[in-house]
């Protein structure tokens, strides 16, 4: 395989102040230098204004590059100062990432190929001139903001299009996701691919299938609690389930603004010594108790891909997800199960499916199936594809 000269400019990314903001992007670099691509990141962080009074916690300045989960990074910090002048502070923020991005042109010299992650807003920033200075780039998107209804304003669908139109190739990490950007920005057509997001070896090794000890059946979601995981309706389902006397507990991995209300409805339906909350977990702490699972359920109203599916998977469990956009593209039949989205009953129904049938789901199967559609050979050689294209026709 060619080796490849690869900046990779994420549009969010791990720091101290938010350690988990961004972290596969980190995952998924990685796995492109173990491919034996030369990969330089390139990482321009502005932290919501509510961080200003850890301001003393960002990098210093000059910002030094140095070496950062095994990969050469440059690294950029900032409050945003102006959160409610959205396009004021997009200004901003681009003259700082177009200076970044000088410094490392000078510094480390003309890239082969530029992976871009997101259009909002190191895509929209860079565009122009990327363009202007012949650098063929990729964007790859992510945002949930693509299956909503109305999920962008005026002035981030023109920063979008303003991508689009200098883009080289445009990938989507789902099927849905590809076909929602295609009907939005119905002049991408001819640029859009669908790559899906991977499970990196360290998800993979981390996992040790073990014999299940727990009496109970242990179902777990893991996710950031927050209004669109529609955890609650996972709540009231599970309640459902309890109701028709099964053994079973439910665990939720995670934390975020709503749980607080998630666990005051916990309490209002007596299910304390059902419902276990486990708040955030590292990912060593994540494996563990997917080990110690029997079944995961992602009940959100929309997700790009699902990740969290796919580290279950790896895991050996079957799962059970909603038709909201990704996991249409994960989950199958002899995986687990899917079900509309918001429909408490019919989630109360895969539940207790995939109790009474758990015995004909075989974990090493599952686990055969993730690694060879998601598993990091399968991610290198679809961007491999997309590279080869891109440095071809510049």
């Amino acid at each position: 395989m060619k080796k490849m000269k690869l900046y990779v400019i994420p549009s969010w990314y791990p720091s101290k102040l938010r350690p988990a903001s961004g972290a596969f992007f980190v995952d998924w670099a990685g796995i492109l230098a173990r491919a034996g691509h030369d990969v330089v990141i390139i990482a321009n962080v502005l932290h919501p204004f509510k961080k200003l009074l850890k301001y003393s916690q960002l990098p210093p300045k000059p910002h030094q590059p140095g070496m950062e989960f095994g990969l050469l990074t440059y690294r950029r910090e900032a409050i945003n100062l102006r959160p409610k002048l959205v396009k004021k502070s997009f200004q901003v923020y681009k003259k700082s990432l177009t200076g970044q991005f000088g410094q490392v042109l000078g510094q480390q010299g003309r890239p082969d190929v530029v992976l871009i992650h997101s259009s909002l807003w190191a895509g929209a920033a860079l565009a122009e001139r990327l363009s202007s200075e012949g650098i063929p780039f990729l964007v790859s998107e992510h945002m949930k903001a693509f299956l909503i209804e109305d999920g962008f304003s005026d002035f981030q669908k023109r920063c979008v299009q303003t991508t689009y139109r200098y883009a080289r190739k445009i990938v989507a990490v789902s099927s849905a996701l590809e076909t929602q950007i295609l009907r939005i920005f119905p002049d991408a057509q001819g640029k859009t691919t669908t790559i899906h997001n991977p499970v990196t070896i360290e998800n993979i090794r981390r996992v040790v299938p073990v014999q299940k000890t727990e009496v109970d059946f242990i179902f777990i979601a893991v996710c950031f609690l927050r209004a669109e995981k529609r955890i609650d309706i996972l709540i009231n389902a599970f309640a459902r389930l309890v109701k028709l006397g099964v053994p079973a507990k439910l665990k939720l991995a995670g934390d975020g603004p709503l749980r607080s209300s998630l666990e005051r409805l916990t309490r209002r339906l007596n299910l304390e010594d059902r419902i276990e909350f486990l708040g955030y977990l590292t990912r060593e702490q994540v494996a563990g108790e997917l080990q110690a699972s029997n079944c995961l359920v992602l009940p959100s109203e929309v997700e790009t891909f699902g990740l969290a599916l796919v580290e279950a998977m790896a895991a050996g469990l079957p799962v059970i997800a909603t038709r909201c956009g990704g996991p249409q593209d994960i989950v199958t039949e002899e995986t687990g199960f899917l079900v509309p989205v918001n429909d408490e009953a019919a989630l109360c129904r895969a539940m207790r499916t995939i109790m009474d049938t758990y015995g004909n789901y075989e974990p090493e199967k599952i686990r055969r199936y993730v690694i060879e559609k998601f598993g990091e050979q399968t991610y290198v050689a679809a961007f491999k594809a997309v590279f080869d294209e891109l440095v071809i026709g510049s």
